[in-house]
């Protein structure tokens, strides 16, 4: 599915595939970034939620653990459980 970034008027553009048009009157680093999403998209990619950034800049995903949680049972709290 190609994706065409026309310009509209002064420095307004527009994002479209053969699917129709998916941004009107959109800036030009805008435009950019939602192209790149959709040929992503087409080549694969899902978006998984939040995302977190390691230091060159690369994207890793976020892992939740899920634990149990006790009020009144932190390191600060031994030996006051009752």
């Amino acid at each position: 599915m190609p994706v065409k970034i026309g310009k509209i008027s002064g420095s307004r553009y527009r994002v479209s595939t053969p699917h129709g048009v998916k941004a009107k009157s959109t800036t030009r680093a805008k435009a950019q970034a939602q192209a790149r999403l959709l040929k992503g998209i087409e080549h694969g990619w899902t978006p998984i939620g939040k995302n977190d950034t390691t230091k060159s800049g690369g994207l890793i995903k976020e892992t939740h653990t899920h634990r149990d949680v006790t009020i009144g049972a932190g390191p600060r709290h031994q030996g006051n459980i009752i």
